[in-house]
């Protein structure tokens, strides 16, 4: 029973593996076929032409089987068909499946296939699909212009320098490199949009520095908490970093150089304080962030070439005249921001000039406070000094005459009457008569002062 079982086991293995052949050789004569007659006007077209996994992993093992290109006898069905058209064939999409195909057991995304079959390829789509199931990537480096990878990777490095895996230290070509290296890796010569957007990506990755070309960069839909390496890509100008997690982005000038679009919606950003030197900054994204102070603004609001600005979804458009008050951070250019995907209104600019009117007023009055200010320390420079002992001497003497000349100020009371006693000695010679008149009444003495501006001492009237 035990042998009946395994040659019963081994018979289903063959059958199914002598199957799994008629399906690759039937994938790839009907192929043929369509090629043969749609082929050249596919091509004379441009149109983007979409292959299935399946269908890649028929020809790649078809190419290496030790059969004719035509096994059936029929010329229609030739393999040569599908060669000369992915020989000049320019745009393609591969689009794989979560599953298996149809009602078989057969899983795509675990099946292999080779592109370096396309020679003369432009643009190229892949989705839904596991990076080490492709092979032949660095085939395309002189010749793509448009890479995009869709669901099928973990990191940039498996994609753009799938001989990482192979080489502990690379280099890209033209380098220079003060320490040893193991490999030195072309570089993608025409590689100008990179759209790895809806991947599982949390980091660039130093294998930026092979696509030194790249204009668009799309990173959308992963899981970014920091951006760096960015500095190698001295021609970018449009950047998606949106629905990533990004909390901050602090000088941001030094890594995204000069662009022109910039989309970070839909991440954690609390503050702006990294994009203020964007000069060249034309169209910026921030909905659905967390920006809830309009102070942040000020951040961005004097980017000269600012166009166009997305602040929706945030909690600052609850404020009262949120946009008003927004647009009024730009000050005399105001007029020239699009905000939230809407047109200013002329209201909204007239409210916008009080605004202004009301901040600049606030600015003069401000400064001309600091002047007076100024003004009083530069004149009084003792007034900020602490006192010496000859200051303190002096100014308590200040105050005690002060303090007389104000009482002198004040009416005298008049004092109760007092009468000399009978015997009493005449008065001095220095006593002034004028100063008290002994009245003849006895019930009351008139005290009779002159009043004279005060004199400091030693000075003589």
């Amino acid at each position: 029973m035990i042998v009946g079982e395994r040659f019963t086991l081994l018979s289903l293995k063959i059958n199914t593996f002598n199957l799994f052949l008629q399906e690759i050789n039937g994938i790839t004569a009907a192929l043929a076929e369509e090629l043969f007659h749609k082929g050249e006007q596919l091509l004379q077209a441009g149109e983007v032409f979409s292959l299935r996994p399946l269908q890649l992993y028929s020809i790649s093992q078809q190419l290496r089987l030790a059969k004719p290109t035509c096994f059936t006898g029929d010329a229609k069905t030739d393999l040569g068909h599908i060669l000369d058209f992915t020989c000049r064939l320019r745009y393609l999409k591969i689009s794989g499946t979560r599953g298996p195909v149809g009602t078989s057991n057969i899983q795509e995304n675990s099946l292999s296939f080779d592109l370096s079959v396309f020679k003369s390829l432009l643009q190229i789509e892949i989705s839904d699909c596991s990076s080490p199931q492709v092979h032949g990537l660095p085939s395309l480096r002189s010749t793509l212009a448009t890479l995009s990878i869709h669901r099928s990777t973990q990191s940039m490095m498996s994609i753009l320098v799938p001989e990482a895996n192979e080489f502990s230290q690379w280099e890209p070509e033209g380098a220079e490199s003060g320490c040893p290296v193991t490999a030195v890796v072309p570089v993608w010569r025409n590689l100008t949009t990179l759209d790895m957007s809806h991947n599982c990506i949390s980091a660039v990755d130093s294998s930026v520095k092979l696509i030194p070309k790249v204009e668009f960069l799309d990173l959308s839909y992963n899981q970014l908490s920091s951006v760096e390496n960015l500095q190698h890509l001295y021609n970018l100008v449009h950047v998606d970093l949106s629905y990533n997690s990004l909390r901050t982005l602090e000088a941001a000038h030094t890594r995204l150089g000069n662009i022109k679009t910039l989309s970070l919606a839909g991440n954690q950003l609390e503050n702006l304080t990294g994009l203020s030197k964007l000069y060249s900054l034309v169209n910026l994204d921030l909905s659905h962030n967390q920006l809830a102070q309009l102070e942040e603004i000020r951040n961005i609001g004097a980017l000269p070439c600012l166009e166009k600005l997305n602040l929706s979804s945030n909690p600052m458009c609850i404020i009262p005249d949120y946009r008003t008050k927004v647009l009024a951070q730009f000050g005399d250019r105001a007029a020239e921001v699009c905000l939230d995907c809407k047109v200013t209104t002329e209201k909204e600019l007239d409210t916008v000039e009080v605004l202004k009117a009301i901040q600049k007023a606030k600015e003069v009055k401000d400064r001309m406070s600091n002047s007076d200010k100024k003004i009083t320390e530069d004149t009084n420079p003792s007034a900020a000094a602490p006192p010496t002992s000859s200051s303190s001497s002096c100014l308590a003497q200040q105050a005690a005459c002060s303090s007389q000349e104000i009482t002198s100020r004040e009416e005298v009371p008049e004092p109760p009457t007092v009468l000399p006693p009978v015997d009493a000695a005449p008065p001095p010679e220095s006593f002034n008569s004028n100063t008290l008149l002994l009245s003849a009444e006895p019930a009351q003495v008139r005290h009779k002062h002159t009043w004279s501006p005060w004199q400091p001492r030693g000075w003589s009237s």
